[in-house]
């Protein structure tokens, strides 16, 4: 498998999750963050726009933003990721996500609030399309998985694992995790929540752990963070190659202290060090300003 396949094998899953991509944004412009700065938790009640760029050793490899849409009764996000510069030269990627959930307004200590219904899938790049989509039962809490569709798939590409039912059940999308990350972050910093949880994941293919602990408070720029040290565990779904990967990772990642919303992860893994960080927050209530225009 040639390099630049190899990048965008890894590059996708990880910006999924918020995962991924190395510190070497310092000469990059200041971003318009100034509508996060604060030191109260604030839960947003509206819609919020935030746009990344990721880099990979020296080099940006993509974009992404993330548009997240709340009430008290349920969420919506939806996020667009999209190779950039060489990257997209030698491997165009562009994927689309969104999940939708409910929100439990009483949850019992420790229990997750957000519970997704729905959650589906686009990525096209030159070798295929791949749509997936996920129905979450609000009865039993089993994810199945309802569509699963490729123009065409990778030589190196085997069929999906099929995982028992009770890796499936009670997990939550890749999306509805980031939701998940800031509501047990706000527990545990602002109220009688642990410093370390795991959050259950599945995402049409691949069932992991993200695992978090809570370090204290930091800055990013000029805003101050919250500090956290995200790993995965792989549970199922994975290709040997791919676990050693994954059970390596380390991300260093940093939420704003004002609505707990991520702002620079920065991984270290087999692949090398790697960063997402935030460069537009649209909560101006102007989220689509945050969109990335289509390469």
């Amino acid at each position: 498998m040639d390099r630049t396949h190899a990048r965008r094998r890894w590059f996708a899953p990880l910006a999924l999750g918020l995962l991924g991509l190395l510190p070497v944004l310092a000469t990059a412009e200041q971003p318009q963050l100034a509508s996060l700065s604060g030191t109260e938790w604030v839960s947003p009640s509206d819609t919020v726009g935030l746009r990344y760029s990721g880099h990979w050793s020296g080099f940006r490899v993509g974009s992404m933003s993330l548009i997240i849409q709340e009430d008290p009764n349920g969420y919506v996000a939806q996020m667009e990721l999209q190779s950039d510069g060489l990257m997209h030269r030698l491997s165009p990627l562009r994927v689309e996500a969104e999940t939708r959930g409910v929100r439990d307004t009483t949850p019992a200590p420790g229990q997750i609030p957000g519970e997704p219904l729905r959650f589906q899938m686009v990525s096209v790049d030159k070798r295929k399309q791949h749509e997936v989509q996920v129905e979450f039962d609000p009865q039993s809490g089993l994810a199945v998985k309802t569509l699963d569709q490729r123009t065409d798939r990778d030589e190196d590409e085997s069929e999906d694992e099929l995982l028992p039912d009770e890796l499936l059940t009670n997990v939550l999308d890749p999306l509805s995790m980031i939701v998940a990350l800031r509501d047990q972050t706000a527990a545990a910093v602002y109220g009688n929540g642990p410093a370390r949880f795991t959050v259950p994941s599945y995402d049409g293919r691949r069932r992991f752990d993200l695992n978090a602990e809570i370090l204290g408070p930091g800055r990013h720029r000029a805003m101050e963070t919250i500090r956290l040290r995200l790993t995965l565990t792989p549970r199922g779904g994975f290709k040997e190659k791919q676990i050693k990967n994954w059970q390596n990772m380390v991300i260093e990642a940093q939420l704003d202290s004002r609505y707990l919303l991520p702002v620079r992860f920065v991984a270290h893994g087999s692949f090398g060090a790697a960063v997402i960080n935030l460069e537009q927050a649209c909560v101006d209530g102007n989220p689509a300003g945050c969109s990335l225009a289509r390469g």
